[in-house]
């Protein structure tokens, strides 16, 4: 049986969004995660994975080790800025929030506090509700009010929040929700002021929602990488079916894709396998919020249309006299 032939995942390649499709990585693809021999491997938990360097990074535990694996089938990823296009629109789906549960509008709350899904300063006051009894803990909480200017004509939007306990609620939650659409999401280097722990930026990185069920395999450590080519995520946007838009105005130029039909040196644990470390230590307050989370994400699964190859297309009429008098270049 011949061998593999593998290639490595280039996280550090800047990609421009896509919308409308999942990003295809091919079987063989290599990458790298942390992880505690002490405990599987490979699980059914959302987990991380992302390069050598970063997965070195979070290598903070005794014991821990750095793991290359690969995927022995391929992965649907989404775009985390499509997730978050498509979680915006589920949740402003829900006109009446009287048939949701506590546990429910908590949920949608913890989301929309994660992924900044929400103007700034609601965020900000989000971030507070909920961990009301910790805010000593939010040390990225300051840089973010800072940033907030209530009288802006155009108020900042909201930036990823990767906090242990509400990362790990929220991966199960979309775990639920996505399943049987896709494997997870990918995303480039995001810059959000509230990490000052890694400068202002998180790593590149994808998030597998089930790696057991993904087929994800740990490799051989003696592999010889010399010779192994890397795969770009920019080649792999292009499958022949994508739209390519430019919007250019003045100074200004942005690019994105849609379907047809740095960081610091100091060391710390990743949110979810910080969150696992709680799971395993059999923490009854992080079970059941991971529990919650995911049958909640199965049920919004069951009664709503989540993901669809059509972008949806904003055809809401503008007020005529809204521009009069002004003069458009």
């Amino acid at each position: 049986m011949p061998k593999p032939e593998y290639r490595i995942l280039d996280f550090e390649d800047q990609f421009s969004t896509i919308y409308g499709d999942t990003i295809e990585i091919p079987a063989n693809t290599m990458f790298w995660r942390g992880y505690d021999p002490t405990y599987p491997t490979i699980s059914s938990r959302p987990a991380y994975y992302g390069t050598e360097e970063t997965a070195n990074s979070y290598l903070i535990r005794k014991g821990h080790r750095l793991g290359m694996f690969t995927n022995t089938r391929k992965l649907e990823l989404l775009d985390v800025r499509f997730l978050k296009a498509l979680l915006k629109q589920l949740f402003e789906s829900i006109q009446d929030t009287t048939d949701l549960t506590a546990h429910e509008r908590e949920l949608i709350m913890s989301t929309t506090a994660a992924f900044g899904l929400c103007s700034l300063g609601h965020q900000i006051r989000l971030l507070k509700y909920i961990f009301s009894k910790n805010l000593k803990n939010l040390q990225g909480l300051p840089e973010l009010e800072k940033l907030y200017n209530p009288k802006a004509a155009f108020e900042a939007q909201g930036v990823r929040v990767a906090e242990t306990v509400n990362d790990g609620y929220t991966m199960a939650f979309l775990k639920g929700l996505f399943k049987g659409v896709a494997h997870g999401f990918i995303s480039p280097r995001m810059e959000t002021p509230y990490h000052i722990e890694k400068k202002g930026f998180l790593n590149p990185e994808m998030i597998i929602f089930d790696p057991a069920a993904s087929g994800i395999q740990l490799l051989d450590p003696s592999i010889n990488l010399q010779n192994v080519p890397t795969l770009s995520i920019y080649e792999l946007m292009f499958k022949g079916r994508y739209h390519i838009v430019s919007l250019d105005y003045k100074t200004l130029h942005s690019t994105f894709y849609m379907s047809y039909g740095g960081g610091s040196r100091q060391k710390y644990l990743h949110p979810l396998d910080e969150f696992d470390e709680y799971m395993d230590s059999d923490n009854k307050y992080i079970r059941k919020l991971y529990k919650d989370g995911y049958k909640i994400g199965l049920k919004m699964n069951s009664k709503r249309h989540i993901f669809s190859a059509e972008p949806p297309v904003p055809n809401t009429p503008i007020n005529p006299n809204m521009f009069r008098g002004l003069e458009l270049e």
